[in-house]
């Protein structure tokens, strides 16, 4: 095992010219900036009260919800077939078609905001007209800022994203904090400062792409535009149906805890889960990013036996760093949980610490069975794991709605777990499937 991850650094070293692995460098500075910033956005929120954080937690959910469902699909699609439009000289079409999309999306989610502001207190006392507006702008603006990071990851101007994302955060924490030191600071004022700063800088960031890439139609043709388009949308399709059922297991639980319970409770689970996906979806997240590459590469010939066990090596190492992540987090949770929700929080989330190191367990089933489905993709079945997917969002509302009737908040940290053992159960049966149909018996 160790060869292999050396095998790994030293393919990662050997691939890579000096201005590539200063590429590297910024990217990984830009994650681990976002990465401080996410546990200091924590704290100073945090401070507001159970109910607010809650409350804040929620319209998150919102953010995932339009990233898996919309942007996130989208994304996909334009970053996969970026380059098919470069080749054939036609980044004009490529930014036409992109634009075309945020303009559309932008119209189609302020159209959304302004009847949900009408119809908000309806549902909700604290859905008033002017907090509603105040949040889908911030979903808005936070969506745009997000893109714009995306497009110049894709052009590999990580440097510049680096400094732009270092410069916005410092700002952004310096003025929540002055609010928040000033005892001036509430949920509508943290929104509206997030907001202005995601677009300020979103809108830049999209400027800087557009201005990096130079227009050139002197190949492409109306109908080459037109089926790309359609490509774009049919490819990005299965995403949206994972998208859907992913919300609905890694933020439906949130809306039920409303429900069932409180706002306060939906504040002191959304602070803990907060820590869980630190500690194993982040890193996991960037193992995946890392090895990825590395093992679609072994997979790319089908008939390369020795290529192909390779690969399965570099996904058993990705798999077991999971594991180990997931190890190490509910140990360290299950010693000095109050520790460390305490400091990234306040003493009003410790209520229920000893349930961090539950869902530290099942955050690492999830995600083990995450790095699981990377065998199906190298073998191009993405598709095969829709069902899987769809079963792990759907038992998730199931077991959340009866176990937080039953047990209270706690029963948030069973049901996570629960849902975490049968997806790993589920993605493994449909691996099986998949090498039965894809590889000769006996290959791996």
């Amino acid at each position: 095992m160790i060869s292999k991850i050396k095998d790994i650094i030293s393919f990662a070293l050997s691939r890579n010219s000096s201005d590539n692995r200063s590429e590297a460098v910024w990217f990984f500075s830009a994650q681990f900036v976002n990465f401080l910033f996410g546990f200091a956005l924590v704290k100073i929120l945090s401070q507001l009260g159970t109910a607010t954080y809650g409350k804040y937690a929620l319209i998150m959910t919102i953010v995932s919800l339009l990233t898996m469902i919309l942007y996130g699909p989208a994304i996909q699609g334009f970053n996969r077939f970026y380059y098919d439009f470069i080749r054939k000289n036609g980044s004009g079409s490529y930014l036409r078609l992109l634009y075309a999309f945020l303009i559309n999306s932008t119209i189609l989610l302020l159209v959304l905001i302004v009847l949900f502001s009408f119809s908000g207190s309806l549902i909700s006392e604290n859905l008033n007209t002017v907090f509603v507006i105040i949040a889908g702008l911030f979903i808005l603006n936070f969506k745009l800022n997000e893109f714009g990071t995306n497009q110049l990851n894709l052009i590999r101007e990580r440097k510049t994203n680096a400094v732009l994302i270092l410069i916005e955060r410092s700002l952004l924490i310096t003025l929540l904090s002055w609010f928040l030191l000033s005892d001036s600071l509430t949920l509508n004022i943290a929104l509206i400062i997030y907001a202005s700063s995601a677009m300020i800088f979103g809108l830049i960031k999209i400027l800087v792409f557009k201005n990096l890439n130079e227009v050139n139609e002197t190949k492409i043709t109306e109908e080459d535009t037109e089926r790309i388009k359609k490509t774009i949308i049919v490819y990005s399709l299965p995403f949206m149906i994972w998208g859907s059922a992913g919300w609905l297991q890694l933020n439906g639980e949130k809306w039920i805890i409303e429900y069932f319970l409180s706002t306060s409770d939906v504040g002191i689970y959304a602070v803990m889960i907060s820590l869980a996906n630190a500690f194993i979806a982040i890193p996991s997240t960037f193992m995946g990013e890392f090895l990825t590459p590395i093992i679609f590469k072994n997979f790319s010939d089908m008939n390369d036996t020795e290529s192909i066990k390779r690969g399965e090596s570099y996904i058993n190492i990705y798999i077991i760093t999971v594991v180990l992540l997931m190890i190490i987090a509910s140990i360290t949770t299950y010693f000095f949980s109050m520790q460390i929700i305490n400091l990234i929080s306040s003493p009003d989330y410790i209520l229920f610490d000893y349930l961090l190191p539950i869902l530290c367990v099942g955050t690492g089933f999830f995600y083990t069975g995450q790095a699981m489905t990377t065998l199906g993709l190298a073998l191009n079945k993405p598709k095969k794991y829709i069902i899987p997917k769809i079963l792990a969002g759907l038992l998730a509302i199931l077991f959340n709605i009866i176990l937080i009737q039953l047990f209270g908040l706690p029963g948030i940290a069973y049901s996570i777990l629960l849902v975490g053992i049968s997806y790993i159960i589920s993605i493994k049966i449909t691996n099986r499937i998949i090498l039965q149909e894809t590889l000769p018996e006996g290959l791996i």
